[in-house]
Formats: structure tokens, sequence, C-alpha cells
């Protein structure tokens, strides 16, 4: 058994069609309005537009380095803190595991390198010199660990060193003023 169907209405592009005033939906144009009657944009025409650059910021190649440098040394946080869990040998930033910090206490060292990141991402300025930054602050976060967990306090001077590194090199890659 089958249902009856109810009569398809007009649809609205054969009014489109039949009538130039109307457009699209059968909705009256209005003819002093040129951006309808040119081709829709694309969206691969809008991705197309770039931006430029400004002195000081990183080439796209460095952008990309930068990023992914202090991306992988978020992540070589995120490894010492499941290692430090695991073996139950905690750092001073997550405290023991009957008494853990306080979650701000234990995001402390992901802050620095989460925000290169992020800042890479938005083209900032003088990024490499906010780099530099950010190895230090990891280094200090690396200093508080000496006495308690030494061999954690390396790893993370390490990454600290890491991040130093790719933050001076990307000053290769700063674009600089037209002489």
């Amino acid at each position: 058994m089958s249902l009856p169907m109810p009569p398809e209405p007009e649809s609205a592009s054969a009014n489109a069609s039949d009538d130039p005033a109307l457009g699209r939906a059968g909705v009256p144009v209005d003819a002093s309005d040129e951006s309808l009657d040119s081709e829709p944009a694309d969206i691969l025409d809008i991705a197309a537009e770039r931006r430029v650059p400004r002195a000081g910021e990183l080439t796209p190649a460095w952008t990309a380095v930068f990023c992914l440098g202090w991306f992988g040394i978020l992540c070589g946080f995120a490894a010492i803190w499941t290692s430090s869990r695991t073996t139950g040998f905690p750092t001073w930033w997550l405290g023991p595991e009957p008494e853990p910090r306080l979650l701000l206490v234990n995001l402390i060292p992901f802050v620095a390198p989460l925000v290169l990141v992020v800042e890479g991402l938005v083209h900032r300025r003088l990024l490499p010199l906010w780099g530099i930054v950010g190895a230090a602050v990891c280094a200090v976060v690396a200093a508080f660990d000496l006495s308690g967990q030494p061999r954690y306090a390396a790893v993370e001077f390490l990454l600290a060193g890491a991040g130093l590194a790719v933050s001076v090199a990307s000053f290769a890659g700063m674009l600089r003023r037209a002489g």
C-alpha cells in the first residue's frame, strides 16, 4: 500500500530562471547590486588571499619549525608527568600522589610551551625572543626539581635547552625590514 504524495510546489529555481529580476529562492534582486552579478567567490580563492608578513615575524617554514619544536617540548613535559605518576617519584609541580598539588601548579610547566605554540600560529612578532623567555621559564621549573628528583630535572633541563636551541635557530627565519 502506498501513501498518496502531495503535489510538488513550483520550485524557486524555476522562478529564478523565468524572471531575471528574481534571484535565488524567488527573492527580488536589486539591479544596482553588482556583487550578485558576478560569480560567488570560491572558498579556494578566499584562502589563496595571503596576508602580508611584517618585519619581525618568522617565515612560514620557520614558524612550522618553531611551533613543532615547542609542541615537542609540551609533549616532553606530558611524558614527565606520566612517568612521574607511573614510577611514584613526584616532581615538585605534581607533588606526591596522596597529596597532589593544585591543578594550576600542575600546569605551570605547560604554560610557556603552549603559549609559544599558539603565538606562533597567530604570527606573533619577535617570536624567537619570546622563545628564549619560554626556555628560561622551563629552566626555572627544572631548577626546582634538582634537589628532589635530579633525573627528572635533567630531562626538564634538556627540554629547556631544546626550546632555547629552536628559539635561537629561529632568528635565521625572522623577516627584516627592507633596506
